[in-house]
């Protein structure tokens, strides 16, 4: 098999309905790196909290996290790569999104922050393996930049109502996508997991040609559409499904190991 790097989504991709690894799939790709393959991450995740899957996997390449936004080596934790939103666009989503009583988490670098306690803020930190900083009114309390900023809107019909205006009010400033049904994500300009695998294939010597990336959400389209072989899981939605190359089995039925074992022989 000609492709060498390797490069997968965790949540929803890797990760089953527990949010862990399944033996199968730790099995599957330690024989991808056996067999000379190169594997890393890229995740939504901050990344304090897919640290510990990359080392469930004995990665040793850069992780990337945040949609992009932050690349950093698993073994040192120094910090690779760091592409921030700027302190007034900061400061106007916040306003914004308090305004329309919307659940904002704000993220730097290995720390987040809301606003207060609450049972969505618990279930999180529960998901992410990271306790929230809680400072109170964020447009008040928080003054520099983001690494990322998360919108959470349950109800369908409002996420997407406000996934459109911010679109339409702020695309032209920030990279804003969706990654869980329930989740509005904002990073810098430029910022994507398509643009930090080129980075990290291009520092690696690879050439997109032997690369293959994998994942669910819309926030993995970028890596998925430039990859030489994108592959999305069954779970994923229709529109990310209609940009891959091959489509893998379930997350929770460990697609991704499988469709491994037919593509690698392993």
């Amino acid at each position: 098999m000609k492709h060498e790097l390797i490069v997968f989504d965790l949540d929803d991709t890797l990760l089953n309905k527990e949010h862990k690894l399944s033996s199968k799939t730790v099995s599957a790709l330690k024989s991808l790196k056996e067999k000379g393959k190169k594997i890393t991450i890229a995740t939504g995740r901050m990344f304090v909290s897919a640290l510990p899957y990359a080392e469930e996997l004995e990665i040793d390449l850069p992780v990337i996290s945040y949609n992009g936004a932050y690349v950093c080596d698993p073994k040192s934790h120094k910090v690779i790569f760091h592409h921030a939103i700027s302190t007034d666009l900061v400061q106007a989503i916040i306003k914004e999104a308090e305004q329309e009583g919307l659940h904002i988490n704000l993220y730097y670098g290995d720390d987040f922050y809301v606003k207060e306690r609450n049972k969505g803020v618990e279930i999180y930190e529960e998901i992410a393996g990271v306790k929230g900083r809680t400072i109170g009114k964020l447009s008040e309390n928080y003054k520099g930049e983001a690494t990322k900023i998360l919108l959470i809107e349950k109800d369908q019909e409002k996420k997407y109502h406000y996934l459109d205006y911010f679109k339409e009010n702020y695309g032209h400033k920030l990279e804003i996508t969706e990654s869980k049904e329930y989740f509005i994500e904002f990073t810098a300009k430029d910022v994507s997991k398509g643009e930090a695998l080129e980075k990290l294939a291009k520092s690696l010597n690879i050439p997109q040609k032997k690369v293959i990336a994998v994942g669910n959400g819309f926030n993995d389209l970028t890596m998925i559409e430039w990859a030489d072989l994108g592959i999305a899981v069954d779970n994923a939605p229709q529109p990310v499904k209609e940009k891959a190359n091959l489509i893998a089995g379930h997350h929770d039925e460990n697609g991704v190991a499988d469709i491994l074992g037919e593509i690698f022989d392993i």
